[in-house]
């Protein structure tokens, strides 16, 4: 009988899938063993070391890292408390009994409202004769891997832009620039969903000229008053997670549901993953072609109504 051991060992799983035990069956190491032993022996093993100006410049580095992310969780941070006070006092207002001698509040909107109204000249004013379509990324964080889904999209839909959270007064004046028989497409995740209910809000005032929204997309919303949609957007497809309760603040409803289609998905991913899942990707593309679609049967109409009443 053949008692030779049959045991092998490897010094790592690189070993074993090279096939390199430390020991063969008859309990000899193994050449590979033995050379690396050779060399340790000998002093030649090798040994990667870091010059102090590398790790001065890998430290450096870190630090701006750090200092620029410190910036954004504080801008975001402060965006989130004006909007949790804001929230709070609309509900204090609410409660409160009415007293007509009291003035109200002036709107604290109002002045930046006006600042983007100037800035829009009459002649830029439908300057841009193609639809408006815009997608808004929430906190980006440098330290952070993630892919940003909706930088993405943006890049791969024809004539769509990329704004972040925090640039709701550029998206405005991008869609005041745009005829209002163009349609307006707004998609944002995290406090990007937020900023894309904030805009449609406000392109539904008087100052606004109660400016429509063909379609609303808002992926995991962070934020305290973006559940409601208002009448002026035709359709809202909203994705929440599952997952991270902090952040998920509830299906979104529509203020008129005669006039607003509104459409909840809960997804299983978490806040960082949902704006990168193929499938809400897909979603959402084929929304923004169906407004499109729709959008050039209407031009065609509009042509060959006016064409018609030349010949008349």
């Amino acid at each position: 009988m053949d008692t030779t051991p049959r045991i092998k060992q490897y010094s790592s799983r690189e070993a074993y899938l090279n096939k390199s035990p430390l020991q063969n069956a008859n309990g000899v190491k193994s050449q590979l063993s033995q050379a690396l032993d050779s060399k340790i022996k000998d002093g030649k093993a090798h040994k990667v070391e870091l010059s102090k100006e590398s790790i001065d410049k890998k430290k450096s580095k870190l630090k701006d890292v750090v200092k620029e992310d410190v910036k954004e969780v504080k801008k975001a941070s402060s965006h989130l408390a004006k909007d949790a006070l804001s929230a709070a006092a609309n509900v204090a207002t609410k409660m409160l009994p009415k007293f007509p001698m009291i003035p109200s509040i002036p709107d604290v909107e109002v002045g930046i409202k006006n600042k983007v109204i100037e800035k829009i000249t009459p002649e830029k004013k439908g300057s841009v004769n193609e639809p408006g379509i815009f997608f808004i990324s929430g906190l980006s964080l440098i330290s952070s891997s993630g892919e940003d889904g909706l930088k993405a999209m943006a890049e791969s839909t024809e004539g769509a832009q990329h704004f972040s959270w925090d640039n709701e007064e550029m998206v405005i004046e991008e869609i005041l620039k745009r005829p209002e028989s163009q349609p307006i497409i707004l998609v944002g995740h995290s406090l990007g969903g937020d900023s894309a209910v904030r805009i449609a809000n406000r392109l539904n005032t008087l100052e606004f000229g109660f400016r429509d929204v063909s379609l609303l997309g808002t992926l995991d919303s962070v934020g305290f008053e973006n559940d409601i949609i208002p009448s002026n957007v035709k359709k809202n497809i909203n994705f929440i997670s599952d997952e991270d309760y902090f952040f998920n603040d509830g299906p979104n409803i529509a203020r008129d549901a005669r006039k607003s289609e509104v459409l909840n998905f809960l997804r299983s991913e978490t806040h960082r993953e949902i704006d990168n899942q193929h499938d809400v990707q897909a979603s959402i593309v084929e929304n923004i072609n169906e407004v499109l679609s729709e959008s050039k049967v209407r031009d065609k109409f509009e042509q060959l109504r006016e064409l018609y009443s030349l010949l008349k």
